[in-house]
């Protein structure tokens, strides 16, 4: 659910336990999916300038869809996947243990999730589980837990430029946006469309869908909550379960004609995606975009989209000066090699940055690279002008 794009993104766990993370292993494995890529229909190397154009078409003729991740909702407060998970925990600890202060609770909750990062599926189960267990007469009190930990310290009065711009593409003479599609259980977007109306008397037709159930009327922008809907000042339903347990997850995994899974595999099959704020782990979201690209015909030449921020140098540099310090064997291959940390650093970097687009590429996505979140609201800025560069 984290939009912070440092080290911890490469899931090192890809390879091999006995292997030692080099330059030279790094280049291989790029190699090999070099390789695997040529066999499939890639996004042409454009730039800057070629990557708005085409959106910018796209957007011109109401094609473009936009696909939203945690990185839209950060601003405004809203936990990444491990603090929700550590709120969790903490309330779970209170809720179990009446005399136990929520101080101690929160910092248990913390070193768990610090100290065994690789459970947080199991933990998200378990928390589901005992929920379902302290609460028997009520199925949805995990939600309504869930909820209560998202909006626990939200900027209710924040009002973020990319999400301003994302509603100004929305409306009037403007909308060029299809549809909207988030990974997001959080009422930002909804929230959004509101405010335009409260202040500016602009109203929006849109229509919240997280159940197949629920259907867009005519002229209504739809807003996909593939993973599910916990709105702040609504009551609960059957229809808000959500996708955040092991369990759900699978469900979902297994069940290739689900509404959801549907929307996206046509989503990502007839429309331009544009997607902000995801990191592309989720493997159900890389199933399903596999999918539409096997759908899609040989004479189909669009591609997606994808804003990803590069690493910054100052803090992977630090980052990379601590695990040699830490790793002896590490330390000891630099000065063979007499590499400077500065050297190792720009090399590491190249190499990640060219392992994502390489990955953006294996789904016909084409990497807009930006140095800072601000370029997110210029992008978007851009598209709306409708003006090609």
């Amino acid at each position: 659910m984290s939009f912070d794009l440092n080290f911890t993104n490469f899931d090192f766990d890809l390879i091999p336990k006995k292997t030692n993370i080099s330059v030279k292993y790094i280049k291989e494995y790029l190699k090999s999916m070099d390789e695997g890529l040529k066999k499939k229909k890639l996004p042409p190397n454009l730039d800057y300038n070629q990557q708005l154009n085409n959106l910018i078409k796209d957007f011109q003729s109401r094609d473009l869809t936009l696909v939203l991740g945690a990185g839209i909702s950060a601003p405004y407060g809203l936990p990444e996947w491990n603090t929700l998970l550590q709120k969790l925990i903490s309330n779970l600890s209170d809720t179990k243990t009446k005399q136990q202060s929520r101080g101690i609770s929160y910092v248990i909750s913390k070193i768990y999730t610090e100290l065994f990062p690789g459970n947080s599926l199991i933990t998200a189960r378990y928390l589901n589980q005992t929920y379902s267990e302290l609460f028997p007469n009520s199925s949805l009190e995990f939600e309504r837990k869930v909820r209560d930990s998202l909006y626990e310290n939200i900027k209710t009065n924040w009002n973020s430029q990319p999400v301003k711009e994302i509603i100004n593409l929305c409306y009037g003479s403007h909308r060029g946006i299809d549809s909207i599609i988030t990974f997001n259980y959080d009422d930002i977007i909804e929230k959004a469309f509101e405010n335009i109306k409260q202040r500016a008397d602009l109203e929006i037709p849109y229509k919240s869908i997280y159940d197949n159930a629920i259907k867009p009327q005519k002229d209504e922008i739809s807003i996909y909550h593939v993973h599910g809907f916990l709105p702040r000042d609504k009551p609960l339903t059957f229809r808000n379960k959500i996708t955040l347990s092991e369990d759900f997850y699978h469900q979902q995994y297994n069940n290739t004609y689900s509404w959801n899974n549907i929307i996206q595999i046509n989503k990502y099959r007839d429309k331009t995606c544009l997607f902000i704020g995801l990191s592309f782990t989720d493997p159900n979201l890389r199933r399903l975009l596999d999918i539409s690209n096997q759908q899609k015909g040989s004479e189909d030449s669009d591609f997606h989209y994808v804003i990803r921020k590069r690493y910054d140098r100052e803090k992977t540099k630090n980052q990379i000066k601590q695990i040699i310090e830490k790793n002896q064997n590490i330390f000891d291959d630099k000065l063979k090699n007499k590499l400077s940390l500065q050297e190792v650093n720009d090399k590491l970097i190249q190499l990640i940055e060219n392992f994502e687009e390489k990955d953006d590429k294996s789904f016909g996505i084409s990497t807009i690279w930006i140095d800072n979140f601000n370029e997110i609201e210029n992008i978007l800025k851009t598209i709306r002008s409708r003006k090609l560069l």
